[in-house]
This record gives structure tokens, C-alpha cells and sequence, in this order.
């Protein structure tokens, strides 16, 4: 997970984790490919769309130099600005999040994500 502001990386960081998944969080892309690189390859990456320096399709580009079929969760309040063209988006690698966003609709991006299929998620 990756985002600039720290209750963010927070929020999702204790939504994910009770749901049982491990997760590392960062709060740049220097840091989160420092982590790719010494913990890597992750099986979700949460990243947010613009952080000061590098924006998230940037970093997601870096990442697929080091993992091509990494999946992508971006995660913004505002996508609309900056994926006008959403069909650009990998098909079962890429999706975009909203934000705000609830617990349950982060729960379940994260399983659409990682299983096809929203699994068990409750309230």
C-alpha cells in the first residue's frame, strides 16, 4: 500500500490486516520499491494516483519492470481527472478505487483483485 498521507496508509493498512492480509505500506515510491525489492513480489499493490514526485501509474510502471503481471489497485479521489480512458486500464491486472472509500468496498476491490470473486466479505 502506497500513499503520501499517513491516516490513509492507516486506514488501509488496519482494514486489510483484520481481513487477514499482510501488508507493507509505504509512503513514496522510493520506499515502496525499496520494499519490492527486499520483500517482493506482493500479490496486491494499493497505490495512490498522485503523491508528490512520482504519481502512482509511474510507480506502477517501475513495478511491472519488476513484476509484469502485478495487480494494481490505484487508489484516488480523483480518478475521473486522470483515467479518461479507463478501457487503458489491464484487464484482471489494473482497476481504480474511488476515494472515499468504505471498508467494505476496499475489501472487496482487494478480493475482486486478488481471486476473481468478492469472498466472504461481511458488513
Amino acid at each position: 500500500m502506497v500513499d503520501d498521507e499517513p491516516s490513509n496508509r492507516s486506514i488501509v493498512q488496519r482494514v486489510l490486516s483484520g481481513a487477514g492480509y499482510d501488508v507493507t505500506a509505504a509512503g513514496n515510491a522510493t520506499d515502496a520499491v525499496s520494499a519490492l525489492e527486499a520483500s517482493g513480489p506482493f500479490a496486491l499493490y494499493v497505490l495512490d494516483v498522485l503523491m508528490p514526485g512520482v504519481r502512482g501509474t509511474e510507480l506502477a510502471a517501475r513495478i511491472r519492470q519488476l513484476q509484469p503481471d502485478a495487480r494494481i489497485l490505484y487508489f484516488t479521489a480523483y480518478s475521473q481527472a486522470l483515467f479518461t480512458n479507463p478501457e487503458r486500464l489491464l484487464p484482471g491486472l489494473e482497476a481504480v478505487l474511488q476515494k472515499p472509500v468504505s471498508n467494505r468496498d476496499l475489501l472487496e476491490a482487494a478480493s475482486q483483485m486478488l481471486f476473481g470473486h468478492k469472498r466472504g466479505i461481511e458488513g
